[in-house]
Formats: C-alpha cells, sequence, structure tokens
C-alpha cells in the first residue's frame, strides 16, 4: 500500500500514470525547462499527450510553464506539495503497481461520484 497520506494527494491530484512519469522526470532536474516533445521522446509518450498532461499539471501546481512559452519545469506551488510529489516520486519508483492501483482507485471514486451526480431520486418514483 502507499499509506493515506500518498493515497489522499494522488486522489486530489494525480489522474494519470504519465503525470506520476512527468514529474518523475522533471524532479530529477528542477532547474530544466522541458518542452512537451522532448518530454515525449523521452518518455515514449505522444507529444500531445506530454503537452497535456503538463498543463494539467501546471494548473495543480505541481508543475510551472515557463515564459518563454509552453515549457515546464519541476517546481510545486509550495514546500508541502513538494515534499508529497517527491514522495510520490518515491513510491513509484519503489512500489510502481501500488501507486498504479492508488491511481486507478482514486479515477474510479472520481468516475463513481460522477455517475452518482446523474442519478434522480435515488432509483425511486
Amino acid at each position: 500500500m502507499t499509506g493515506p497520506e500518498l493515497d489522499q494527494f494522488i486522489a486530489s491530484n494525480i489522474h494519470t500514470v504519465e503525470e506520476v512519469e512527468i514529474l518523475a522526470l522533471l524532479s530529477r532536474s528542477p532547474e530544466t525547462f522541458w518542452s512537451a516533445d522532448a518530454m515525449a521522446q523521452h518518455l515514449s509518450l505522444r507529444p500531445e499527450v506530454a503537452a497535456a498532461r503538463s498543463r494539467d499539471l501546471d494548473r495543480r501546481g505541481l508543475l510551472r510553464t515557463g515564459e518563454s512559452g509552453p515549457v515546464y519545469r519541476f517546481a510545486p506551488a509550495n514546500d508541502r506539495i513538494r515534499k508529497q510529489v517527491l514522495e510520490l516520486v518515491e513510491a513509484y519508483r519503489d512500489r510502481r503497481i501500488s501507486v498504479i492501483n492508488s491511481i486507478y482507485s482514486a479515477n474510479l471514486t472520481r468516475l463513481r461520484s460522477f455517475a452518482d451526480a446523474f442519478k434522480l431520486g435515488g432509483g425511486q418514483e
């Protein structure tokens, strides 16, 4: 297992394995800006997937977009988030299956919540 704090961080901030891969890559050189194309090539992703995931991570405060265009670097919004991301990256390196299971479990919970929002009257007539 990944632990309740890490599971909560994943549930709140991580939606795909690709996002973890991008965070792991960028956290190794936090001062380096990466283009989506460079990330895609390094991680064997499609460039549009790398770009979309990077934009999502930027919106969540886990990456920072460069001023010169769509390039990204590891720059969490604060020290607490930085620590959580680094714990995630370490857990992904050491217990990959547990992290992947946590991501999919969080996604299933989000999907159920979304579906429940469309249930009318709880099955009563």
